[in-house]
């Protein structure tokens, strides 16, 4: 374990990959958390929260552009907290979607922290993709402030709202966990409610376990593994529907899909700006390539996948 207080390794000491077999590359733009969540342990593991560079970043994106990947993914623990000199995240965001070259942008797992109008405008700009991973984890005001979550839920639904009224068929992702010491089933009625009121395209649904060296591990009130197991389910359930629904959205309509690989039958699959995998209905592509496909059905694969073929 580390001493959080004196973390001096370089966390972003690292060169590009200039070649691989994908068509995206992580761009990790910061580490460590400040916000010692009851039920998390990473303050005490990865240390308190880090920013890379701006010109390190830029340069960083500047060379993979260059190797050829088409899609670059923000990472770190907790991108909304990015502060380095003058920038914070949106004006690095800013800064990024302005540098040269045919890429796109995607933003990878984020807390609702303090995001505004402004920043959400960004999802004007072509480069910058329409799906934000947020993380909720409960729809229960009391469970939140035992989380010491840094938002409340009434914030994060009016946050998405605005979001959404911005940029309909905005693609919205999150964490749910169930089964926090203390929830009971009215608290996770709230959360399901929640889920229902904001219409997520895909849930991340983790049930509660403990992490040692945690308040939350001596809090009391723990749930039994059954009912962990059934709440994890009703989520599941509930997150498939959602997820069908919102899928159901992009027959007739086009993506712009980035392919990834050709299948063994001469057809391509990859993703669409709303990170939604697409199989393209055509032969003769070319991996790490855009293509502009007008989606017309829905395939039941590992999971609902849109097919479509070009325009």
């Amino acid at each position: 374990m580390v001493d959080v207080n004196n973390f001096e390794a370089n966390l972003f000491s690292y060169a590009p990959a200039d070649e691989t077999f994908h068509t995206r590359s992580l761009i990790k733009i910061q580490d460590g958390c400040n916000n010692f969540c009851t039920f998390c342990i990473i303050p005490k593991v990865r240390g308190r929260a880090t920013s890379r560079p701006p010109e390190e970043i830029f340069e960083n994106i500047r060379q993979v552009v260059a190797f050829g990947y088409k899609e670059v993914v923000l990472t770190g623990v907790n991108l909304g907290r990015y502060s380095y000199g003058e920038y914070d995240f949106e004006k690095l965001v800013e800064a990024i979607l302005d540098l040269p070259g045919d890429f796109r942008v995607r933003i990878s797992s984020i807390e609702p922290d303090g995001y505004t109008e402004s920043f959400f405008r960004l999802f004007d700009h072509p480069k910058l993709t329409p799906h934000l991973h947020i993380c909720l984890q409960s729809g229960s005001e009391e469970i939140l402030l035992k989380m010491r979550r840094m938002y409340t839920a009434s914030s994060f639904k009016k946050m998405v709202h605005q979001l959404k009224a911005l940029h309909p068929g905005f693609n919205l992702t999150t964490d749910v966990i169930v089964g926090f010491p203390g929830e009971t089933e009215a608290h996770f009625q709230e959360t399901m409610d929640t889920i229902r009121e904001i219409g997520f395209g895909h849930i991340h649904t983790f049930k509660y376990s403990i992490r040692k060296g945690t308040r939350a591990e001596r809090m009391p009130e723990q749930i039994p593994g059954k009912t962990k197991t059934d709440r994890s389910e009703m989520v599941r359930r509930l997150a498939e529907d959602m997820k069908m629904s919102f899928r159901e959205s992009f027959v007739g309509k086009t993506q712009r899909v980035l392919v990834e690989k050709i299948l063994p039958d001469g057809t391509a699959s990859g993703f669409g700006e709303h990170y939604v995998p697409v199989i393209i209905q055509d032969f003769g592509l070319k991996p790490n390539t855009y293509y502009e496909v007008e989606i017309n059905n829905i395939l039941s694969l590992e999971e609902p996948t849109l097919a479509g073929k070009l325009k």
